[in-house]
């Protein structure tokens, strides 16, 4: 990470923002920026106008589905809605 600037990334908001940033320009091409939106919980605002190359709107939820391995662990674990 490069040196930050605490007169300008002073607040918790600003400076997980910064990171935020980092990560994304530092991991391009890297496949993790669809586990990072799933984790930070802002896939639905920054993949708000997300559509295929058909046409249709892709919905995206906070919640990733149970391995199966799990499911199969644990009968009384329920499998996340949409999944």
């Amino acid at each position: 990470m490069p040196n930050v600037d605490r007169s300008r990334y002073n607040s918790k908001e600003t400076l997980r923002d910064f990171i935020r940033h980092e990560r994304r320009i530092e991991l391009t091409l890297e496949g993790t920026r669809y586990f990072d939106l799933k984790r930070w919980k802002t896939g639905k605002s920054t993949l708000a106008n997300l559509k295929t190359p058909g046409g249709v709107q892709l919905v995206f939820t906070d919640l990733l589905p149970f391995p199966q391995s799990e499911m199969d662990l644990n009968p009384n674990l329920k499998q996340n809605t949409g999944h």
